[in-house]
């Protein structure tokens, strides 16, 4: 693929021959006769093809398209690249970098901007009625501050934390019970029974991540994204919205999977359950 990137953004061409067929494109040029005068995409193709330097020829399967002398272009490889400009080539090495990286926050915000609609959607429908994450959050944060004693609330966190969620009732075994079991090879003094498993365990730890995902990543934030002005934005906060973009899918999926968490937690068998069976938890 190569990949240019221009005054309209990013422009990617697919073949050698894209790139042989571009006005102004040299196949061979003189290096000793040119000056390099700007880096304005790469390449990455099979099969190789020589270098457009007349003092290299070397095949190369990726590169560099570049400006030259005249406003003239071909392709380079980043050995011969140094070799015969040296730190010119460093120089414009890092520019195109910098400005390529920049051209593509720039779409990627873009693509993000363009479902603003579709994403606020999604966040609407997982927030509202009443199994949505509002009304969760509400039936999570009631049950574990409310409802339930500071002893109880503790342990279910420290639970949450490990992911164990099976109850069990334990005792003591009778002297009986303990011969039989040693002529067995079972040394155990206590016998161990499961109660129930509490459903969405890791509610109790996570439903205020779920509140603060789709209130700053879902709300304030993806409203700061509507109104940004992509194009006046300087390298840093691109570098801050291109990071923040990548991860937005990823935090409401985050967030979903949560909400389906708090859905079970909440239930009135498995609530009922837990405040039944505080002494084994």
């Amino acid at each position: 693929m190569i990949l240019l990137n221009g005054d309209k953004g990013l422009v990617h061409l697919e073949s050698w021959e894209d790139l042989y067929t571009r006005p102004g494109f040299d196949e061979i040029v003189d290096d000793q006769q040119i000056t390099l005068e700007e880096i304005i995409g790469q390449y990455r193709l099979q099969p190789p093809q020589p270098c457009g330097l007349k003092t290299c020829r070397t095949k190369h399967s990726r590169g560099f398209l570049v400006k030259v002398t005249g406003g003239r272009e071909t392709n380079i490889g980043k050995d011969c690249g140094l070799r015969i400009f040296g730190t010119v080539f460093e120089g414009h090495e890092r520019s195109f970098k910098r400005a390529l990286n920049a051209s593509k926050a720039r779409e990627q915000i873009g693509e993000a901007r363009s479902r603003l609609d579709s994403i606020q959607k999604q966040v609407k429908d997982l927030r509202s009625g009443p199994f949505g994450a509002d009304a969760q959050y509400d039936l999570v944060h009631k049950f574990c501050d409310k409802l339930l004693d500071v002893s109880t609330h503790q342990s279910l966190l420290r639970r949450a934390k490990t992911g164990d969620n099976s109850v069990y009732s334990i005792r003591e075994r009778t002297s009986a019970e303990k011969a039989e079991a040693r002529e067995m090879g079972d040394l155990e003094t206590i016998e161990k029974t499961l109660v129930f498993r509490i459903s969405g365990i890791t509610a109790v730890t996570e439903y205020r991540t779920m509140r603060k995902i789709l209130n700053v990543v879902g709300g304030s934030e993806l409203e700061a994204l509507s109104k940004l002005d992509v194009d006046g934005l300087n390298d840093e906060e691109l570098r801050k919205w291109r990071n923040w973009c990548n991860r937005l899918d990823n935090k409401l999926r985050q967030a979903t999977k949560i909400l389906d968490q708090c859905r079970s937690f909440s239930k009135s068998e498995n609530t009922s359950r837990i405040l039944r069976a505080k002494t084994l938890i």
